[in-house]
């Protein structure tokens, strides 16, 4: 399987490529299309070369569970690449000297099934700024971000709020094993090495450095493990990072190739929330995300490292990304207008899971009745079929 680095003329099976030029990838700011080019994809390619600092950049909405860019590795491209992928940020640099055309310049794999937004920009000041292609999912389709609809059921429009990330990492960044503000307590296992500790698993640090990392000094049949403590913790994770070895590590050896990840709330009975056997295919620097399918919070985390190829235990970095519960909007309009949705509108291809829990119901009205000061909005609730443990009025 191809990695990222790796030239990639075509897309390999269970992927599919979309060329530069497909109508639902917007560039912002000024680009150049560049056609009949035989060494680019469909002989087309978007760039633009910056003279100082740009706000230029890419978007688009993408269906499916992985992503690959693919562009030039070549030494007129600028040095980064700033990828905001549904909140989360990473980068690449495209910035090479070997000058070859349909490289893989980035890559993300297990993503949760469904609608990802993805921006592209830059923080450079020179050179040129560019895209060739995208791969997805051989399934999965480029859409436009406004592609919506809603349910209709009787007198309502009815529209399902999926559990979805936020974006945002539970742990902060730790610069020792305690960290005073959240409360969030790190442990790692007895054989964790005096200068590689657990909390250089989550400095959020892609560079290679001394106590950058985690190693445990385990033997090849040893586990290697972090304990997260979080005691006011209320968010329910939607997925969790790894990122196997840091930048400029060549020794793929040091990142883990098969571990557990677990949550408890009294940290001696652990629930096993996901498992992953024979990881290899790691880049230095890069994270990979795991979904979770959990529905609730736990005050105790721990992921374990089972094995390793040089049996040390070791994470460069790790992180769990927090979930907005799945929520029922209801909108009481006999006719709707395109905001109605945009704001409320269902993504194309969305599979409810009529099996998960609602933790949040809407009931959402276009006018209210004005009673002196105040105004009331009337809603029925059949409270036999969904029981009400707190309402609130916004």
């Amino acid at each position: 399987m191809a990695t990222v680095g790796d030239q990639l003329l075509n897309p390999e099976s269970g992927w599919q490529r979309v060329d530069d030029a497909n109508k639902n990838i917007k560039y912002n700011g000024n680009w150049l299309s560049v056609t009949g080019d035989p060494n680019t994809y469909a002989g087309t390619a978007h760039y633009f070369t910056l003279s100082g600092a740009t706000t230029n950049s890419i978007e688009f909405y993408f269906y499916g569970t992985k992503l690959r860019i693919i562009d030039m590795y070549w030494s007129n491209r600028v040095n980064n690449v700033t990828v905001e992928l549904d909140g989360v940020i990473s980068s690449y640099n495209p910035n090479n000297s070997t000058n070859k055309y349909r490289v893989i310049v980035f890559e993300r794999l297990n993503l949760q099934y469904g609608f990802h937004k993805v921006k592209l920009t830059t923080t450079s000041t020179s050179n040129n700024f560019s895209l060739d292609a995208i791969d997805i999912d051989s399934d999965g389709e480029i859409v436009s971000g406004l592609n919506k609809f809603l349910i209709s059921s009787r007198d309502e429009y009815v529209s399902f709020s999926p559990k979805v990330r936020t974006g945002e990492y539970i742990i902060p960044i730790m610069t020792s094993n305690v960290d005073s503000a959240s409360g969030i307590t790190l442990t790692g296992d007895p054989r964790t090495s005096t200068t590689w500790h657990a909390w250089g698993a989550f400095d959020r640090k892609t560079a290679s450095g001394s106590g950058l990392a985690w190693v445990s000094e385990t033997s090849a049949l040893e586990a290697g493990w972090i304990v997260m403590h979080m005691p006011s913790n209320k968010k329910v994770p939607f997925s969790y990072v790894i990122q196997g070895f840091l930048a400029g590590m060549s020794d793929i050896n040091y990142a883990p190739k098969d571990w557990n990840f677990y949550g408890s709330h009294d940290g001696v009975d652990w629930k096993v929330l996901d498992s992953q056997r024979g990881v290899t295919d790691w880049v230095s620097g890069v994270y990979k995300e795991y979904p979770l399918s959990t529905n609730e919070s736990h005050d105790y985390y721990k992921i374990e490292v089972t094995a390793n190829p040089n049996g040390r235990k070791s994470l460069g970095d790790f992180n769990i990304i927090a979930s907005i519960p799945m929520s029922y909007d209801v909108i009481n309009k006999n006719s709707l207008n395109e905001n109605d949705y945009i704001n409320h509108g269902l993504n194309k291809n969305y599979e409810i899971d009529m099996n998960s829990q609602i933790r949040v119901w809407k009931g959402i009205a276009p006018n209210s009745i004005v009673l002196g000061s105040g105004k009331v909005f009337k809603q029925k609730i059949d409270t036999s079929k969904t029981p009400i443990k707190k309402a609130s009025i916004t």
